[in-house]
Formats: structure tokens, C-alpha cells, sequence
């Protein structure tokens, strides 16, 4: 082979190597260009999809929230998206109702344990039930300074309002409980009644001494005029008195009340003249109640103080 065919074949060697580097090159601007427009076609149809895919489901949603309301009982059902209010009762509305009824109930529940059944017999001299709460400070100390251990704290029967704070307790043991001053007869007792109980024997009542209110910081326990105020009422309950009892009879609280305040009448019932009763609890500190109708340990006796929330009659 010559050196002008060698050459010339070297030529057209060459130019085919840069033809197919210019084909390569041209291809992958190609490959570019079809994965540009593969990317392209791909997101128009994800989102021809989700459009598709949209309405399907909000169409399908709607058809089976009217194929519901038509199906149930509904009481809002749903028509062409509107809300149009049914006379009927549904079982949703039933279930609310008695969820608001038990809510109900719940605080009706709650009040009760946060005042208490009854209001507590407070210490002589106290001020009205909300102001005495506001004032009192639970420190104990009319508590410490009452002789006749009268002044108890009250617990969480008497109302989580009312826990710590003084209540009476007129409960004692029959060995501990009121008795009149050695030799001293009923009838000087009422004569003057009030130094009758300062010079009587026991505790579990109130002798109106005042050093509770002399020895609250506060004042919630102040001036009290046992002669026109009043600790509470005697009240009778007949489920507990032993005189509402079958052939039994007693007289105990009317032959030992220091202002005569209970008598008894054609009955044999205990009667209470609440002109006269300042409550101060030697009725229910003496009342048997507990000893013959095996009421031991018993909240209520046959006789109690109550708080009624009426001035005294005069």
C-alpha cells in the first residue's frame, strides 16, 4: 500500500471516529431531551390523576354521606350540602342527652360534697356561714381554748368547704356527759342558767364561757348575746327518740334542758319551744338514744342541734 492510501485511509477512518462521537453526543442530548419529556408527561398525569382521583372521592364521599343520611336516622340529614334541622330524635341526640344528664348528676354530686348535707353547728358568736369561711383560718385555737372539748374540727362529711374549720359536737361518752353542778336541783338551774353550766360538770356542751371568741385572731367568732342569739335549734327526730317508741317513755332532755325549753305533752313526745332554746346542746349531750336503742357511734340522736338558717323567735 502506498503512503497516499495509507494516508487516505487514515482519513477516512478519522472521520468516521468524529462522526460517531458527534452521533454519541447528539444521542445523549436525545436521552436528555426524552427524560425531560418523560418527566414532563409523567407530572401531567400524576396530576390528570390526583385530579381524577379528587373528584372521584369527594363525588363518592358526598354519594355515600346521602346514601347514610337516607339510610340512618339522622336528625341533621344532609340535603344538596345543606343542613336542615329534623324533628326527629336521633340516637346521637339521645346519647348527649344522657351524657348532659349524668354531667348533671356528677355536680349535683360534687356541690353536695363540697357544702355538705347540713350546715355545721359553729362555735358561739360566729358570723354568717360565708363570712365566717372567709375569716376563719382553721387555727385551732377555740378549739384548744374550749373547757368543755365541745369544738371539734369538721371532716370531709361536713363538706370540703368546711374541712378544719370549728363545728360543735355535743357526742360524749354517758360517764363524761352534763351532769348538774353537786347539790344543785333543776330548779335552780333555771333560775339562772348560765351560771348553772359554767359551775357544771362534764363535756360535750356549751356553757357560753366566750373564751372560743377571746381566742380567735380573726373574728370570725365574736360578740354573742345567748339571750337573743342563738347556736342552733333543738330539733326532735322521732326515728331515733326513744319516747316515739312502742310502750317506751322518757323525759331525760325536758328534765334536764338549763332553759326549759322542752316539755312534754299529753303524748309523751318531747316538745321544743324554740323562744327558749339557744342550743346549747345538753339535750343532745345527754340523750340515751344511743345507750337503749343500741345507736352507738350514731350521727343523729333523738335529739339534735340543727343550724336552720332562721333567726330566733323572740
Amino acid at each position: 500500500m502506498s503512503d497516499e492510501d495509507f494516508k487516505k485511509g487514515a482519513a477516512v477512518e478519522s472521520g468516521t471516529a468524529k462522526s460517531d462521537a458527534d452521533l454519541l453526543k447528539d444521542g445523549d442530548g436525545a436521552s436528555e431531551s426524552n427524560e425531560v419529556l418523560r418527566k414532563d408527561a409523567a407530572a401531567e398525569s400524576d396530576v390528570d390523576l390526583l385530579e381524577e382521583l379528587d373528584v372521584g372521592a369527594s363525588e363518592s364521599f358526598a354519594v355515600s354521606r346521602k346514601d347514610a343520611a337516607s339510610e340512618s336516622d339522622a336528625s341533621v340529614p344532609i340535603v344538596s350540602g345543606e343542613n336542615k334541622i329534623s324533628r326527629k330524635i336521633s340516637r346521637r341526640g339521645l346519647v348527649s342527652g344522657a351524657i348532659g344528664a349524668g354531667v348533671l348528676l356528677a355536680a349535683g354530686g360534687t356541690i353536695k360534697a363540697v357544702a355538705g348535707d347540713m350546715l355545721p353547728v359553729r362555735p358561739p358568736g360566729s358570723l354568717s356561714e360565708e363570712h365566717f369561711i372567709a375569716a376563719c383560718i382553721r387555727c385551732n385555737r377555740c378549739r384548744g381554748a374550749c373547757p368543755r372539748a365541745a369544738i371539734v374540727n369538721c371532716d370531709f362529711e361536713d363538706g370540703i368547704i368546711n374541712i378544719r374549720t370549728p363545728r360543735l359536737n355535743f357526742h360524749t361518752k354517758a360517764r363524761d356527759a352534763y351532769k348538774r353542778a353537786s347539790g344543785m336541783k333543776q330548779e335552780e338551774v333555771l333560775d339562772n342558767p348560765y351560771s348553772a353550766l359554767l359551775a357544771a360538770d362534764g363535756v360535750g356542751f356549751c356553757d357560753f364561757c366566750m373564751l372560743c371568741a377571746q381566742s380567735c385572731p380573726t373574728g370570725a367568732l365574736s360578740s354573742f348575746d345567748p339571750d337573743k342569739d342563738w347556736i342552733g335549734e333543738a330539733v326532735i327526730d322521732p326515728t331515733f327518740c326513744i319516747a316515739f317508741g312502742k310502750a317506751a317513755a322518757c323525759r331525760k332532755c325536758a328534765d334536764y334542758c338549763p332553759f326549759a325549753a322542752i316539755s312534754i305533752d299529753d303524748n309523751g313526745y318531747p316538745v321544743i319551744d324554740s323562744s327558749k332554746c339557744n342550743g346549747c346542746g345538753v339535750c343532745e349531750n345527754i340523750c340515751p338514744t344511743s345507750t337503749y336503742r343500741t345507736f352507738r357511734g350514731q350521727v343523729r340522736r333523738g335529739v339534735n342541734i340543727e343550724v336552720l338558717g332562721r333567726s330566733r323567735p323572740q
